[in-house]
């Protein structure tokens, strides 16, 4: 860099400083003097590679970048008010793989996998966390199930002591269909299950000249003479008796040891069968 005269500098002046204020970097080369280089309002000018030893408190910087679409233009960089440089993302790789933030749909999660993950409390008593109008957090209880409540999960009919609007759906399959035990004149008395099971439904007709009495007993095999039943359903002479889920309720009654029936002419115990002919009455028991 040649000499070069600088105007309206007081020489006079005691610890005066001299610099220069050029737009555009100086080149300099072997053992040239050189000036110091300051702003248009004074301010130095500080490169990235000037070293300093102690202790300097450097107040007013400017920092000088490089337009990297461009590298043959550069210019100052901005900061906020605390005077950190501000920083902009100008471009996001965006990927699949394992250390890609994103993934492709259905694919196989591998351990260790890169990824965002949607933070959730555990709460195991589910309280609330934010005000209204406020953002929060997903909640879990202790076993990781992510809470929710009637409300947002379905509509109902009183939400407040949740119950729902409900109807049956019938299936075609035996899994949520009660088994069907016909006896059509051929026995007064059987046991339909020798293990635990639920009556739902029973219906008798009566062809007799008497009054009968459908018993039913919680055993394993047809009980003894003066066995006391858990239910009696009297089946009048020439009708039919039926009792169902509006009786037995929908749970059905339950017999913890078998299930049994025998059609009495006592009506509280398992009196007798005499004056009884089988054949004059049919029985249909609906059970699980």
């Amino acid at each position: 860099m040649a000499s070069t005269r600088y105007d309206n500098i007081d020489t006079n002046a005691p610890n005066f400083i001299h610099g220069v204020y050029t737009p555009t970097a100086p080149s300099y080369s072997g053992t040239q003097p050189a000036a110091l280089r300051f702003t248009s309002d004074g301010k130095v000018m500080v490169d990235t590679e000037m070293t300093l030893d102690g202790n300097v408190v450097v107040d007013n910087v400017a920092v000088w970048a490089t337009n990297i679409s461009d590298s043959s233009t550069s210019g100052f960089g901005l900061t906020d008010s605390q005077g950190h440089p501000q920083v902009d993302v100008l471009s996001l790789t965006s990927g699949t793989t394992a250390s890609s933030l994103g993934k492709e749909e259905s694919r196989a999660h591998v351990s260790g996998d890169v990824g965002v993950m949607a933070l959730a409390v555990r709460q195991d008593t589910g309280t609330a966390m934010a005000a209204d109008g406020q953002y929060t957090a997903l909640q879990t209880d202790s076993l990781g199930n992510v809470r929710q409540t009637q409300a947002t999960q379905m509509a109902g009919e009183d939400l407040s002591n949740n119950i729902l609007a409900t109807t049956n759906k019938p299936l075609a399959v035996s899994d949520y269909s009660p088994s069907n035990y016909k006896n059509l004149g051929t026995s007064d008395s059987a046991n339909i299950k020798a293990t635990a099971g639920n009556i739902f439904t029973i219906g008798c007709i009566n062809t007799s000249g008497t009054d009968a009495y459908f018993q039913i007993h919680n055993t394993t095999a047809v009980p003894a003479a003066a066995a006391v039943p858990e239910d009696v359903v009297i089946i009048p002479t020439g009708q039919q008796t039926i009792a169902g889920t509006d009786y037995f309720t929908v749970g059905g009654l339950h017999l913890n040891t078998g299930v049994t029936f025998v059609i009495s002419t006592v009506q509280n115990t398992y009196g007798t069968t005499g004056g009884i002919d089988a054949g004059e009455f049919s029985t249909i028991v609906r059970y699980i």
